[in-house]
Protein backbone atom coordinates (compact mmCIF):
# COMPACT_ATOMS: atom_id res chain seq x y z
CA UNK A 1 0.00 0.00 0.00
CA UNK A 2 1.44 3.37 -0.98
CA UNK A 3 2.00 6.33 1.33
CA UNK A 4 -0.96 8.20 -0.15
CA UNK A 5 -3.29 5.29 0.73
CA UNK A 6 -2.17 5.26 4.36
CA UNK A 7 -3.02 8.91 4.90
CA UNK A 8 -6.26 9.14 2.95
CA UNK A 9 -8.29 10.48 5.90
CA UNK A 10 -5.93 13.42 6.43
CA UNK A 11 -5.94 14.35 2.74
CA UNK A 12 -7.18 17.90 2.19
CA UNK A 13 -7.67 17.49 -1.53
CA UNK A 14 -11.02 15.82 -2.24
CA UNK A 15 -9.91 14.62 -5.69
CA UNK A 16 -7.00 12.73 -4.15
CA UNK A 17 -9.30 11.00 -1.64
CA UNK A 18 -11.65 9.96 -4.46
CA UNK A 19 -8.73 8.62 -6.50
CA UNK A 20 -7.45 6.55 -3.59
CA UNK A 21 -10.93 5.17 -2.89
CA UNK A 22 -11.31 4.19 -6.55
CA UNK A 23 -8.04 2.30 -6.48
CA UNK A 24 -8.64 0.52 -3.18
CA UNK A 25 -12.06 -0.89 -2.15
CA UNK A 26 -10.90 -1.31 1.45
CA UNK A 27 -10.06 2.37 1.65
CA UNK A 28 -13.47 3.21 0.20
CA UNK A 29 -15.20 1.06 2.82
CA UNK A 30 -13.08 2.62 5.58
CA UNK A 31 -14.02 6.10 4.36
CA UNK A 32 -17.71 5.17 4.34
CA UNK A 33 -17.40 3.90 7.91
CA UNK A 34 -15.52 7.05 8.91
CA UNK A 35 -18.23 9.27 7.42
CA UNK A 36 -20.89 7.17 9.13
CA UNK A 37 -19.21 7.50 12.54
CA UNK A 38 -18.54 11.22 12.22
CA UNK A 39 -21.83 12.17 10.54
CA UNK A 40 -24.94 13.64 12.06
CA UNK A 41 -27.43 11.50 13.96
CA UNK A 42 -30.04 11.73 11.19
CA UNK A 43 -27.50 10.65 8.59
CA UNK A 44 -26.41 7.71 10.75
CA UNK A 45 -30.05 6.69 11.20
CA UNK A 46 -30.66 6.84 7.45
CA UNK A 47 -27.51 4.83 6.76
CA UNK A 48 -28.52 2.25 9.38
CA UNK A 49 -32.03 1.91 7.94
CA UNK A 50 -30.69 1.61 4.40
CA UNK A 51 -28.25 -1.11 5.44
CA UNK A 52 -31.02 -2.91 7.34
CA UNK A 53 -33.34 -2.73 4.33
CA UNK A 54 -30.65 -4.21 2.08
CA UNK A 55 -30.02 -7.06 4.53
CA UNK A 56 -33.77 -7.69 4.93
CA UNK A 57 -34.22 -7.82 1.16
CA UNK A 58 -31.36 -10.28 0.77
CA UNK A 59 -32.82 -12.42 3.54
CA UNK A 60 -36.28 -12.37 1.93
CA UNK A 61 -34.85 -13.35 -1.44
CA UNK A 62 -32.86 -16.19 0.10
CA UNK A 63 -35.93 -17.41 2.00
CA UNK A 64 -38.10 -17.28 -1.13
CA UNK A 65 -35.45 -19.15 -3.12
CA UNK A 66 -35.22 -21.88 -0.48
CA UNK A 67 -39.01 -22.17 -0.32
CA UNK A 68 -39.18 -22.41 -4.12
CA UNK A 69 -36.58 -25.17 -4.15
CA UNK A 70 -38.49 -27.06 -1.46
CA UNK A 71 -41.77 -26.73 -3.37
CA UNK A 72 -40.11 -27.82 -6.61
CA UNK A 73 -38.69 -30.92 -5.00
CA UNK A 74 -42.05 -31.82 -3.44
CA UNK A 75 -43.77 -31.37 -6.81
CA UNK A 76 -41.15 -33.53 -8.51
CA UNK A 77 -41.54 -36.26 -5.92
CA UNK A 78 -45.32 -36.17 -6.33
CA UNK A 79 -45.02 -36.47 -10.13
CA UNK A 80 -42.70 -39.44 -9.74
CA UNK A 81 -45.11 -41.06 -7.31
CA UNK A 82 -47.97 -40.59 -9.79
CA UNK A 83 -45.92 -42.16 -12.58
CA UNK A 84 -45.23 -45.21 -10.38
CA UNK A 85 -48.95 -45.48 -9.52
CA UNK A 86 -49.85 -45.36 -13.23
CA UNK A 87 -47.38 -48.14 -14.02
CA UNK A 88 -48.65 -50.33 -11.18
CA UNK A 89 -52.26 -49.88 -12.27
CA UNK A 90 -51.39 -50.68 -15.88
CA UNK A 91 -49.82 -53.95 -14.67
CA UNK A 92 -53.16 -54.91 -13.20
CA UNK A 93 -52.58 -54.29 -9.50
CA UNK A 94 -55.59 -53.50 -7.36
CA UNK A 95 -56.13 -50.07 -5.86
CA UNK A 96 -55.47 -51.54 -2.41
CA UNK A 97 -52.11 -52.99 -3.52
CA UNK A 98 -51.10 -49.72 -5.18
CA UNK A 99 -52.14 -47.76 -2.07
CA UNK A 100 -50.00 -50.00 0.12
CA UNK A 101 -46.95 -49.72 -2.14
CA UNK A 102 -47.24 -46.00 -2.94
CA UNK A 103 -48.41 -44.93 0.52
CA UNK A 104 -51.18 -42.90 -1.12
CA UNK A 105 -54.77 -42.97 0.07
CA UNK A 106 -57.20 -45.08 -1.95
CA UNK A 107 -59.29 -41.98 -2.65
CA UNK A 108 -56.28 -40.22 -4.14
CA UNK A 109 -55.60 -43.18 -6.42
CA UNK A 110 -59.25 -43.29 -7.50
CA UNK A 111 -59.11 -39.58 -8.38
CA UNK A 112 -55.96 -40.25 -10.37
CA UNK A 113 -57.68 -43.09 -12.24
CA UNK A 114 -60.56 -40.78 -13.20
CA UNK A 115 -58.27 -37.91 -14.15
CA UNK A 116 -55.65 -39.88 -16.07
CA UNK A 117 -57.84 -42.78 -17.23
CA UNK A 118 -55.21 -45.26 -16.04
CA UNK A 119 -57.45 -48.30 -16.42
Amino acid sequence: MGNKNKNFITQKEEGEVKRVMKENPEIKKANEEYEYLTGEEAERRIAFLREKAIKDEKSAILGAREEGIKEGRAEGEKRKQIEVVKKLLKRGMTIEEVAEISELEKEEIEKLIKKEKCR
